[in-house]
């Protein structure tokens, strides 16, 4: 209809290793291999009245896929290196929404994740390190003549650190506000504040995340 499509997609990927990943003094692996892949994905996507939505399901599948490996070590890198797992496959689910609520321009994403390594062996479907099965953000703004206001929701559930799935990091959730005023269609000034609760969280081990943190920002932008 009008309002609906239907999205379909598939396309190959390859990514080479960086010149760091491969020589980086403590952290590198010369035998380090390209990571390969392939993606199909279905969506379907609407615009309503009230405002849009949209659902997209996809699969990838990845060869020699590059990742932190902290067990895999040797004398010039002794606290692990990139490595390669031979065989992966990443499916999920992404949904969208977005709507006006009393003036308040909403918008929510949702994604489940299942992102396994499927190379034939012990490690066969552990689950991929660094990467959380389900994640979730929320933004919500709203202009009140020259000021605006606003504030964001991150959140991710737990995720490993290794391939072996032994050291489990915990999931967190995450605020920001933000408030801006524009004097004229030129100018504006934003004041953001992130991580308000100043949570502490991981998303590799021992990387601890930035904590409370501000910024004031003017902006200038010319009219045509």
């Amino acid at each position: 209809s009008e309002g609906l499509r239907l999205v379909a997609s598939h396309g190959t990927a390859f990514r080479a290793p960086t010149f760091n990943d491969l020589y980086y003094p403590g952290f590198s692996n010369p035998d380090l291999q390209p990571e390969r892949s392939r993606s199909t994905e279905l969506g379907l996507e609407a615009r309503e009245g009230w405002g849009e939505w949209s659902l997209r399901a996809y699969q990838t599948r990845l060869r020699d896929l590059i990742v932190y490996n902290p067990m895999l070590t040797s004398p010039s890198s002794p606290y692990g290196m990139p490595d390669n797992v031979q065989l992966a496959r990443i499916r999920g689910l992404e949904a969208m929404l977005g709507v006006d609520i009393a003036g308040w321009d909403v918008n929510a994403t949702a994604s489940v994740l299942d992102p396994r390594n499927e190379t034939p062996g012990a490690l066969d479907g552990k689950l991929l390190n660094r990467r959380a099965q389900r994640i979730a953000r929320i933004d919500a703004d709203r202009a009140f003549g020259a000021w605006r206001l606003g504030a964001s929701v991150n959140g991710s559930s737990h995720r490993y650190d290794d391939l072996a799935n032994g050291t489990r990091m915990g999931g967190y959730a995450t605020t920001d506000l933000r408030v801006g005023y524009a004097p004229s269609a030129a100018w504006s000034l934003q004041l953001s504040a992130s991580n308000i609760f100043d949570r502490q969280y991981e998303t590799a081990r021992w990387y601890n995340q930035a904590g409370r943190g501000w910024q004031l920002a003017w902006r200038w932008n010319p009219a045509d």
